[in-house]
């Protein structure tokens, strides 16, 4: 099976990212990033490495990207841990264990992960412009689920 996503699988992303009101933060980025970023959807689709992990080890790679900056590992993002998790417990359950993941970041390098879903490595390939940015698509009955979270330092 191949586990390249489709052209549909990064479209809402780039839509997401060209929109001129696209509230990326009040701060620009501090270090524009020495490649041109990726703009089309092919360019999108090249950069997504196939995620495969644990259900559980999933379940809190989301948790941790919606309630940590990225940046810092503090606090931030729109929830809190235990609202996340129990959002993603449904989103999991609804989507089934056949759904197929992808993201920027490269999570074949983690040798260990934390309590809280960070791993202790992981390559990556900026989206936004910012220092950090993370993608993560699901594709499973009949859904499609696009989250990108960003952070400078």
């Amino acid at each position: 099976m191949d586990d390249a996503p489709g052209i549909a699988v990064a479209a809402p992303l780039q839509a997401m990212l060209i929109e001129a009101d696209f509230a990326r933060t009040a701060f620009p980025p501090r270090h524009p990033p020495a490649e041109p970023l990726p703009c089309t959807v092919s360019d999108l689709t090249a950069l997504l490495k196939p995620v495969t992990l644990p259900a559980e080890r999933l379940l809190s790679l989301l948790v941790n990207t919606c309630t940590r900056d990225l940046a810092y590992d503090s606090p931030g993002g729109p929830w809190n841990p235990e609202t996340a998790r129990s959002v993603f417990e449904r989103v999991l359950s609804t989507l089934g264990p056949r759904t197929l993941w992808w993201s920027n970041n490269d999570f074949s390098y983690a040798e260990e992960w934390t309590a809280d879903g960070l791993p202790d490595a992981y390559a990556s390939t900026t989206v936004t412009g910012y220092v950090l940015d993370r993608v993560l698509l699901g594709s499973g009955a009949g859904v499609l689920l696009t989250i990108l979270a960003f952070a400078d330092d």
